[in-house]
């Protein structure tokens, strides 16, 4: 049974309650596993295929022996599930395996709440898998046309419509986003507060005029990119993950600071839309990936036409829109580089300010959540 508020859930200083039960009515199971199936074969849950789908265009995945996604998480279940609750959930974490989870608890009977303080989907739907695999995906068609030459196909140089391909993001965007809306998940039995959530002691959560008691909490707040302190930086026009898919003019040169895994998917992508790029990392792009796969990767890139260069520090930023100058030190001498925007891809920071978390009993450093387990 869901937590209700009612006239008489009102706490000592006179905001609503929901208190959350441990005890519950559950659907038989045979009917949960006819609603919730997952794709084996491609490791993928119904939800991702579409999503492919959407990204990628019709009849590229093929079909592929279903099983039951309740049966394959009950197996790895090591304790009873009675709790979920996501506080000021960014959804990245939840889609896929967690998010489906949460929607199996909640078919279960099992009491689940939801707080979002910003948009449904989170980071992955909005400014993070699915944008970047779109705009990965319109890339890709650009670069097919280019180098077309050893199939027979005369290659030709593409013309590029930014307005266009950001039209194309936000289409697959909103193609996705009712998976991860409000209304699906009330409609699944899942109460969602659409509020900032903060702890106010081990067992209570408040979202905007609401206070949740709960025995469980799920806390998947996702991260937010981390901006380096560069002198200059703030007064300059930058990009990040969460801005640049909103470009809709062409891109001249582009600046990336940063040679991790997202720094170089979008330096790549703008690289075949077109755009002349330069990546600026402190120490060895990819570094985190099997060295053996970067070498290659990195070769295929520079052939490309990037101009990646690594061990190089940025230590000043000027300029302005359409316009910006970076000052490159790479440990014998400092060079100036122009270019017309910059984008910031020098890691991510965990979302858990305002959370509330040290009345929780609930630790955590600069690096996130610390865990036990």
């Amino acid at each position: 049974m869901m937590g209700v508020m009612t006239t008489d859930s009102i706490d000592s200083t006179g905001a609503p309650r929901v208190d959350i039960g441990a005890d519950a009515h559950a659907r038989p199971a045979e009917e949960v596993c006819a609603d919730l199936t997952v794709d084996r074969a491609h490791g993928l849950s119904s939800d991702e295929v579409t999503r492919r789908s959407a990204i990628s265009g019709p009849n590229e995945l093929e079909p592929a022996p279903r099983t039951s996604l309740l049966k394959l998480i009950l197996e790895a279940a090591t304790e009873p599930f009675v709790i979920l609750l996501v506080v000021a959930g960014v959804l990245a974490v939840l889609l896929g395996e967690v998010r489906d989870g949460l929607l199996i608890l909640a078919a279960l009977g099992v009491s689940v709440v939801l707080i979002e303080k910003h948009k449904m989907g989170g980071d992955c739907l909005n400014a993070g898998c699915v944008p970047s695999k779109a705009l990965i995906a319109a890339a890709k068609r650009a670069h097919q046309m280019r180098t077309s030459a050893p199939f027979g196909i005369t290659p030709v140089q593409p013309v590029v419509d930014y307005l266009a391909v950001r039209d194309h993001i936000q289409g697959v965007i909103a193609a996705i986003a009712p998976n991860d809306s409000v209304e699906r998940y009330t409609a699944l039995g899942v109460d969602v507060i659409q509020a900032a959530g903060r702890f106010l002691d081990v067992q209570t959560v408040e979202a905007g005029d609401i206070r949740i008691r709960a025995r469980r909490f799920v806390i998947a707040t996702g991260s937010s990119p981390a901006v380096p302190p560069i002198p200059g930086l703030e007064s300059v026009p930058y990009l990040t993950n969460e801005t640049v898919f909103n470009i809709d003019q062409p891109v001249g040169h582009l600046i990336v600071i940063g040679g991790g895994p997202i720094g170089m998917e979008l330096a790549q992508a703008h690289r075949r839309l077109g755009a002349r790029v330069t990546v600026l990392e402190a120490a060895t792009a990819l570094a985190k990936d099997d060295p053996e796969l970067t070498e290659h990767a990195l070769r295929n890139l520079r052939v490309e036409g990037l101009d990646i260069r690594e061990g190089v520090k940025v230590v000043g930023v000027s300029g302005g829109l359409g316009l910006i100058a970076v000052q490159v030190d790479d440990g014998t001498k400092i060079t100036p580089l122009s270019g017309t925007h910059l984008l910031i891809a020098a890691g991510r920071k965990p979302n858990t300010d305002g959370l509330g978390l040290e009345v929780a009993g609930v630790k955590a450093d600069a690096r996130g959540i610390k865990v036990n387990r």
